[in-house]
């Protein structure tokens, strides 16, 4: 069984609040270190606002690649 790590932020726009996938995670920390994403600010995928990213706004998920199941950390 194959699980997949992912990094998700969520968007900070009140008319958003999306998740969306980091651009800045390359899935081997097993630790989230904020000061890591100090200055960077990715861009929404979906409303193109830019998102400073805090320990409030990010999580893992969990992807299962052997069957189609995800879980949210």
């Amino acid at each position: 069984m194959s699980v997949k790590k992912i990094l998700e932020i969520c968007c900070t726009n009140n008319n958003c609040k999306v998740w969306f996938q980091s651009p800045f995670f390359n899935g081997y920390s097993y630790v989230v270190n904020e000061s890591a994403f100090k200055g960077l600010k990715p861009q929404c995928q979906i409303c193109g606002s830019m998102v400073t990213v805090t320990k409030d706004n990010i999580r893992y998920r969990m992807v299962n690649n052997d069957i189609m199941f995800n879980k949210t950390s």
